[in-house]
């Protein structure tokens, strides 16, 4: 068997000299393609790996920003609703206060017109319109020996035409025919108050009417026709003279 020579491969090898600009002592670095291959490999491998780190670190990154621009757009929002909702409630506040003021104005006005109705309630006007001469004490004393309650009523002579008046506001309790004066008018004011009328005047009001201080309930149609007027609070007589307001 004949033998065969084997020949020794000869690896390739590589010189790499670096040359100094100034002119130094030059340096040759030898080493063979395989080792440069895998150094050139093994660099671009880690630049590549670099390169991927950096593409998604910078991913991460711009996320990151966006994440937060989107963030920041949410909170702007929030923002901008927190401040909406303050100035709904700054209006809202002011509508309150504006209506309570409202309220409050509406309120006072209508103890105004409560304290006014009450007011008026209390019969202290004249129960003529027009003129009117008070009777003698003379008649008075001796139609109070007629009628021992005509000692708290006041008569009046009155012209043609004289209007009988509502000397506060009430309600026409009742309306009755009387033989000796004509009509009897009772108007009862709601507060123990009731004022009477006894006349023979044409009568302008029927009973359950609503009347006002000042209204005409009846019209005189004689001349010196006589009107006799008297004041109850309370289911008791008292001096008619002591609540008149003659100037009124």
């Amino acid at each position: 068997m004949s033998s065969k020579k084997r020949r020794k491969k000869k690896s390739s090898r590589v010189s790499i000299m670096f040359v100094p600009e100034t002119g130094g002592k030059i340096r040759t670095i030898k080493s063979s393609a395989n080792a440069i291959t895998r150094i050139t490999v093994t660099v671009i491998a880690l630049l590549a790996i670099l390169i991927c780190y950096c593409i998604f670190t910078a991913q991460i990154v711009r996320d990151a920003y966006d994440n937060r621009s989107a963030g920041n757009a949410k909170l702007q929002i929030v923002v901008d609703e927190n401040t909406s909702l303050r100035n709904e409630n700054a209006e809202l506040s002011a509508a309150v206060n504006d209506l309570n003021d409202e309220l409050a104005a509406k309120e006072k006005e209508a103890q105004l017109e409560e304290v006014t109705r009450s007011e008026q309630a209390v019969p202290k006007g004249f129960p003529l319109d027009g003129s009117a001469v008070l009777a003698t004490q003379q008649t008075i004393q001796t139609t109070a020996e007629t009628n021992p309650e005509d000692a708290n009523k006041v008569a009046f002579m009155t012209n043609i035409g004289t209007a009988v008046m509502a000397t506060g506001s009430g309600t026409i309790a009742a309306i009755e025919d009387d033989p000796v004066y004509g009509h009897v008018i009772r108007i009862d004011h709601g507060n123990g108050y009731e004022t009477i009328y006894y006349t023979s005047a044409a009568i302008r009001v029927e009973q359950g009417a609503e009347v006002n201080k000042g209204d005409v309930i009846g019209i005189m149609t004689t001349e010196g026709e006589l009107l006799t007027y008297a004041i109850k609070l309370d289911g008791q007589f008292i001096d008619p003279m002591s609540m008149m307001e003659i100037a009124g």
